[in-house]
Parts: structure tokens; sequence; C-alpha cells
């Protein structure tokens, strides 16, 4: 259980409403549900029920509002006891600024009124993980690295994985499941993007030759897939900014990892990943 699903809790039964209450707590409806639905399942209750008058609280969810109500008063005053005017530096490329990273800043910044927040995206993603290691960043989103496992790293989500296809290969699919990959080359960057170990696992358990190629992404995309001479990862985030007119499909069953890296010994960064998950 964590902050946001607390006071999400309490705004559903004041408003009736997942929607209202994620506006109030500017956080993407979708993610707001995904949210209140997780809080249910590590409770093992129902505290929801949908009608004509909205989303209301169950007869069990009613006998523990006082409790939540509790339970966020007293979170508040811990907070402001125990954090003075600090300030986390969050590095990310601008690519990243999407929902999801508006959805964690805006909740930290609602329930952190003692700390700052400096989103910095004047480095690419490849710099990145160099300015965590420096201690420039407290922080950075980004895709699994195994080369950032002396890091912690917060999961946040697992993409899907697609597979641009050059010289015309898979015409007429529509999604490609591992099994299609068997005798192809697969191409990734090994320098930035896709140095990804859980992903490269996957493919390791099918014959599927992959071959690692140090650069950056549009250079990759640019050498061996308009050439024709394979297929290359590529994550759907990336399809309109960096490859607007590749074919594009995507693979069933390959996913990868979505989260934060952060320094462990962090307080401050601690408390941000309470906030937000």
């Amino acid at each position: 259980m964590n902050f946001i699903q607390v006071n999400g809790f309490i705004l559903t039964a004041k408003y009736n409403s997942f929607t209202a209450a994620a506006k109030d707590l500017n956080i993407h409806q979708q993610n707001f549900t995904l949210y209140m639905r997780n809080l249910e399942r590590e409770l093992g209750v129902s505290l929801f029920v949908s009608n004509a008058r909205g989303t209301q609280l169950t007869e069990k969810g009613k006998q523990l509002l006082p409790v939540f109500k509790e339970l966020s008063s007293n979170y508040s005053v811990l907070l402001n006891y125990c954090h003075q005017k600090k300030t986390l530096n969050i590095g990310v490329d601008s690519i990243f600024i999407q929902p999801l990273l508006l959805d964690c800043v805006n909740s930290y910044e609602k329930y952190s009124s003692n700390s700052n927040l400096n989103i910095i995206s004047k480095w690419r993603y490849y710099e990145l993980p160099e300015k965590l290691k420096d201690g420039d960043i407290d922080l950075c989103f980004g895709y699994y690295r195994a080369d950032l496992d002396s890091f912690g790293f917060h999961e946040l989500f697992t993409d899907s994985v697609c597979i641009s296809c050059g010289n015309n290969q898979f015409t007429g699919k529509k999604n490609l499941v591992l099994k299609d990959l068997e005798g192809c080359t697969i191409y990734y960057d090994d320098a930035n993007l896709y140095k990804n170990r859980i992903l490269l696992n996957r493919l390791k358990q099918k014959d599927i030759k992959f071959i690692g190629i140090a650069g950056e992404a549009d250079s990759i995309i640019d050498l061996h897939v308009s050439k024709g001479d394979g297929v290359m990862i590529i994550h759907s985030l990336y399809i309109p900014t960096l490859a607007p007119n590749l074919t594009a499909l995507p693979v069933r069953g390959l996913r990868v990892p979505y989260g934060i890296f952060y320094r462990k010994n962090e307080t401050l960064v601690q408390h941000f990943l309470h906030c937000i998950t």
C-alpha cells in the first residue's frame, strides 16, 4: 500500500468517481484505476462497486474509510517532520516525457511540500547512466540495463517489444511470436538502449541469432533495417520518434522492464519511490 492508494481511496469515497479522484491527484485515470484494483488485491477485500450513481464504497470500504483517513493524516505529519527542504534531481531524456513520468512527478509534489523536484533533460538517454554514476542526478527513467546492476531498479511496468522489419520481411502479418523469429538475425543497440539481459535471455531460449552493434539507435536503424539484412528490436515507444516510416510489428511474449534507476542509499529517493508506487 502506498500514499497514492490511501488518498485515492479517500477521494473516491468523496467524489464517488475514479475519474474525479484521478483528476484531483493529477493522475491518468487508467493508472489510477490500476492502483485501486491493486489495493483491493493487496487487502483481499472488495472496496468499490460501480452502479448508476458512480463508483461507491462497499460496506467493507465504508468500515475502512476512517482508518484510511487516519493513515493519510499521520503520514503527512511524518513527512513534514522528517524531510527538510531538499532537491531531488531526476534525469530524463525528452523521449521519456510521457504520462507515466508526469503521474510520478505530480504525485510526489502533491504529498511532499518540503521537497523540490529538479527535472534535468539536457542529456540523452544513453548519457543518463553515467550521470547517475557520477552523482549528477539522483535517479533516472529508462529500460533495464545489466550494466547498472550496482544501482537500485524499481520496475514500473513492462513494455512490449516491436520488430522493425527490413526487405519486406513478414509481409501481411499484424504481429509476431518468438517462433516467427527463429532463423532470423536480430540486431540490437549494445551500447545504449537495448542492452537488456532479460530480453536477450528470452532470445537465447530460441534458435534466434542476435548481434549487438554499438551506436545510436538512429544509425542502427538506418544501417541494418533499411538495407534489409535483418530485423531489429525496437520498443514501441520509439517508433514515432526515431523510425516513423518503418514497418514495426509487436512480438507477443517478448517484453522488457521499464522503470527507475536510483542511488540505493539516498533517503530522498526512497521517499520518492514510496510516494509513487
